[in-house]
């Protein structure tokens, strides 16, 4: 049996825009989304056919707006729904934060912070496993979701200067 899907698609080919409705049985599913296109989407509007132009959920992109596009939310550490947000939850659970523990979980919230990768054994990150929760309930240690510590403090080895005589400034480390 197959069921009946309504996509609205603007395509271009060959320099030719073409616009219109689309009817179609089966699966629809649509691997890559064309910049060149007047709106650059496709636009499902029973929500059954699939177009994620090949990005998966779970995927951390840079954008410089202040309001996420449409299917797109802020990685401002907001608690979201499980159910509404399944796929989304499904790829990254609760590495940001467990949210209520039951029907919410946390969006990693990046603001004022990189994106780093976990080290995963190849030992160029020696305090991987010192790494906390960036939220309650977040993951901790060598995985995604953790947060690295304060790296820049105040040197601890004490030192000085001397601003007599003729003299010049090496630089170096403070060991």
């Amino acid at each position: 049996m197959t069921s009946r899907q309504n996509l609205v698609l603007s395509v271009v080919v060959g320099g030719l825009a073409v616009h219109g409705a689309i009817t179609a049985c089966g699966s629809i599913k649509s691997p890559v989304t064309d910049a060149n296109a007047s709106d650059g989407l496709a636009q499902v509007t029973d929500g059954s056919a699939s177009n994620d132009g090949g990005i998966p959920q779970g995927t951390i992109v840079a954008f410089g707006g202040a309001t996420a596009p449409s299917g797109w939310m802020l990685c401002d550490g907001s608690v979201v729904s499980r159910t509404i947000y399944a796929n989304l939850f499904a790829a990254i659970g609760n590495k940001f934060g467990g949210g209520d523990g039951v029907s919410t979980f946390n969006l990693p919230d990046l603001r004022g912070r990189f994106v780093r990768g976990v080290d995963g054994g190849a030992g160029r990150d020696p305090d991987a496993a010192n790494r906390v929760p960036s939220t309650a309930g977040g993951s901790s240690g060598d995985a995604v979701g953790s947060l690295q510590g304060d790296a820049t403090a105040v040197p601890a080895n004490p030192f000085s200067t001397e601003s007599s005589g003729n003299h010049t400034h090496t630089n170096g480390a403070f060991d």
